[in-house]
């Protein structure tokens, strides 16, 4: 082989090569998300413990009848230290028990059907309370609770408080 045709190889060789290295660190870092619950579909695993309105990463659990152990794309609402309120099918979040709805974060109201029209039972963290008490609950330790602004998302309206262990990563929107 003459030189030229030698070195023209080798450059090949190596563009080909650093391009399989691109592409598994980029298919190691992208998320697609491919539901409508979240305004991005393309998102980026960053570094760092998620704190209030960061986007994440979670994987359902297997025996959950609705997202059957997929993975979820969600945005924390609500961080350990603060309050969730609920009054009937409507979520909030507070930074103190004593804060007025004025001063809370509205999160969403749960629904009973999926958009699917399957049966679904909102998350009540107090129990014993009568129909229109309002639930005032402080977010346990390690935990999240994970919604959308989208009313059909499937999220923590739904399944509860989400332990940071469960928590894949979180997540930087691209697009």
């Amino acid at each position: 082989m003459r030189r030229l045709e030698k070195s023209k190889l080798v450059l090949a060789i190596f563009f080909i090569v650093l391009s399989l290295c691109v592409m598994n660190f980029l298919c190691k870092k992208l998320v697609f998300s491919v539901g409508r619950s979240v305004p991005y579909h393309l998102f980026i695993k960053v570094d760092g413990e998620p704190s209030l309105y960061d986007f994440v990463l979670v994987k359902s659990s297997e025996s959950d009848k609705i997202a059957k152990g997929n993975l979820l794309t969600k945005r924390v609402m609500c961080t350990e230290g603060m309050y969730l309120k609920v009054s009937g099918l409507d979520y909030y979040c507070c930074n103190s028990e004593e804060a007025d709805w004025n001063n809370c974060i509205y999160i969403g109201r749960a629904k009973l059907r999926s958009r699917k029209g399957e049966k679904v039972t909102p998350f009540k963290p107090c129990t014993n309370l009568s129909e229109n008490a309002i639930c005032v609950i402080s977010v346990p330790k390690d935990s999240y609770f994970l919604a959308t602004s989208h009313p059909d998302s499937y999220d923590s309206r739904y399944i509860g408080f989400i332990n940071k262990k469960d928590v894949l990563s979180k997540l930087s929107p691209i697009w």
